[in-house]
């Protein structure tokens, strides 16, 4: 499948919100919005994030990938692609909560991106810590 061109991945992770941005932390409401919006995650914790896309899923399925990044060059791999079932094709939010070492497989930086048919929908970046910090297992 055709994957759309990534935005550069910034230096600097930041905690992004709004429309094309997937905001990380490990809380949210009702609403589907993070309430502790962050962007560094330890390796054996639990995150969230909320993908608020560009415009309305329009689709039965979006896939979602999720891509190590290599800071030093900004050369990609995509280790997964997920896919986001949408109820409601009208909907422009999505929560998905994870544990961590769930999702990848190393400390680093990570991109998640929301994509339909060759469009990028929404996009965000987090960092996992090395070591075992904040080992949550409730």
């Amino acid at each position: 499948m055709l994957r759309p061109a990534a935005s550069p991945t910034p230096l600097e992770i930041e905690v992004v919100e709004g429309p094309g941005a997937i905001t990380f932390g490990t809380e949210n409401d009702s609403d589907l919005f993070i309430t502790d919006p962050q962007t560094d995650f330890p390796p054996r914790g639990r995150f969230a994030w909320s993908a608020y896309l560009t415009e309305p899923a329009g689709a039965p399925v979006l896939s979602v990938d999720i891509v190590r990044i290599n800071p030093a060059d900004g050369s990609e791999v995509v280790i997964s692609t997920l896919e986001q079932e949408v109820s409601n094709q009208n909907a422009v939010r999505f929560l998905r909560r994870f544990r961590v070492q769930r999702l990848v497989d190393a400390p680093g930086v990570y991109a998640v991106r929301y994509i339909r048919d060759g469009v990028l929908l929404a996009e965000g970046h987090f960092r996992v810590l090395g070591g075992d910090e904040d080992d949550d297992d409730d």
